[in-house]
């Protein structure tokens, strides 16, 4: 077959495999000795040019009919291409790139060492840190993503929320769940994490992959020098051991149990009458509660009704004589 010929049913679309490639490979290397293209004369070779550039700037819209050689043409196209992606590109992200997009603003909180220090997130889920431990959180305004980076040991207990999963990154370990209790110990190089639960579910996965999904009294223990983790059955008050202490009130006015309230939760705690501080009332709260737990029970005994705000709650009621 004739060079032109081939070349004209390469222009077509109409050329076998095997003769895409003898032209492709021709275009790859035009500056190759003695190939096939020599053979057409410098007229029949600027027309099959001509042919070929007016196709493919229809197609991306050049306006320039302007017949260059082959190397420079090519340059040409490509670069035409890419303006051409670019310029489509914006088109389709323009809608979205109008919506007001929230940026980060990351806040870390730490407890020192030899002490505890409880969190209260903006979704209302609580973290009790472990003495040396810290975490990263989004306080953005608008915010939508709940995710936590651990480092040291803590205990969350998660407010449940269907649509917005929430994550602790510990190292390479990711630790999901919806609404729930559990403990996550990890070291600074994230060379060894546990997670345990004590209420709901959650899932425990690295790099994507899924380790293990653990219910109430189970644990993964997992070892980034292996490579390796351990899923079994623990006694969860063994791991909660190193929350703070019981709190127990016995016939103890409101106003003494704000302030070891404030003490456990690391909050301020203000009276809209000062008269509540005189209300009595004898109970216990667990050290694995929560403090908005903990403030639903005593102000169900003195009649009373909390808000909370920050790290401040404030308390209403008519109080008592």
């Amino acid at each position: 077959m004739k060079i032109d010929q081939l070349l004209d049913r390469y222009l077509k679309g109409e050329a076998s495999l095997e003769e895409q490639q003898l032209v492709e490979q021709w275009l790859e290397n035009p500056d190759q000795a003695a190939t096939v293209w020599d053979e057409l004369g410098a007229s029949n070779q600027d027309e099959w040019l001509q042919k070929l550039y007016c196709r493919i700037s229809n197609t991306i819209g050049a306006e320039n009919k302007k017949i260059i050689k082959f190397k420079s043409w090519l340059k040409v196209a490509i670069a035409s291409a890419a303006v051409l992606a670019g310029f489509l590109l914006t088109l389709l992200l323009w809608p979205k790139q109008k919506q007001p997009v929230a940026i980060a603003s990351w806040t870390t909180v730490s407890a020192a060492l030899g002490e505890k220090h409880y969190v209260m997130l903006e979704d209302s889920s609580s973290v009790w840190l472990n003495g040396g431990a810290s975490i990263r959180y989004n306080t953005a305004p608008g915010h939508k993503n709940r995710e936590v980076y651990l480092s040291g040991e803590a205990y969350f207990d998660v407010k449940h929320l269907p649509q917005r999963p929430f994550m602790v990154h510990t190292g390479k370990i990711t630790t999901t769940v919806l609404g729930t209790a559990f403990n996550i110990s990890a070291d600074k190089l994230g060379s060894q994490v546990k997670v345990a639960v004590t209420r709901g579910k959650v899932q425990v996965a690295k790099a994507g992959e899924v380790l293990g999904l653990l219910t109430p009294n189970q644990q993964i223990v997992y070892e980034q020098r292996r490579q390796s983790y351990v899923q079994s059955h623990i006694a969860t008050e063994v791991v909660l051991d190193w929350l703070p202490d019981d709190l127990y009130f016995d016939n103890t006015t409101f106003g003494e149990a704000a302030l070891a309230l404030a003490k456990q939760y690391n909050v301020q705690i203000k009276f809209g009458n000062e008269k509540l501080k005189n209300c009595r009332f004898t109970g216990t709260i667990k050290k694995d509660k929560t403090l908005d737990q903990a403030l639903r029970v005593i102000c169900e005994f003195n009649k009373a009704t909390y808000k909370i705000k920050n790290n401040t709650v404030a308390i209403f009621g008519a109080g008592c004589e």
